[in-house]
């Protein structure tokens, strides 16, 4: 193919490329307007009200989010934690993002402090865990994130 014909054929379907590119993502956003997922600014807002609980109940504690596919979406560390504590909330996050029902497959956690993370609709988003102080400060800091960020969402 010569230069002159190879701009041609890039002149003839170039804006086909761009009009399919464009209604692609049009459809795109249009099916993820639809799908509620976990997006960082809810991750960000539970970690925030999981520390807010934690702060107010003089704990310390490691706090983390995961998405779909364990995705890891938020962690924070606080101050004072005790050694290890980063690393098992990870797994409760990754474990209760995963179907919450099956807590005797290997690699879910069931223990307290994993919660499941839900949509309204009551599709699993993702999961929160939280590691640091006893089972039950861990599992109620955990669901007060989640109601934190429940609230702030609500608000909006």
């Amino acid at each position: 193919m010569t230069t002159a014909n190879s701009l041609k054929f890039r002149s003839i379907f170039a804006p086909s490329i761009v009009l399919i590119t464009i209604l692609l993502s049009v459809v795109g956003a249009s099916a993820q307007e639809k799908r509620p997922t976990l997006d960082a600014e809810t991750a960000k807002a539970i970690v925030e009200g999981c520390e807010h609980y934690a702060a107010s109940n003089d704990i310390a504690v490691a706090i983390a989010v995961a998405g779909p596919g364990e995705l890891l979406a938020a962690l924070l560390r606080m101050d004072d934690v005790v050694p290890g504590a980063v690393e098992v909330a990870i797994w409760k996050a990754r474990s209760s993002a995963k179907t919450p029902s099956i807590s005797t497959v290997p690699g879910v956690a069931s223990v307290a402090g994993g919660q499941p993370i839900f949509s309204l609709e009551g599709k699993l988003l993702g999961g929160v865990g939280v590691s640091g102080a006893t089972e039950n400060q861990d599992t109620a800091c955990a669901l007060a994130g989640i109601d934190a960020a429940s609230r702030k969402l609500d608000e909006e």
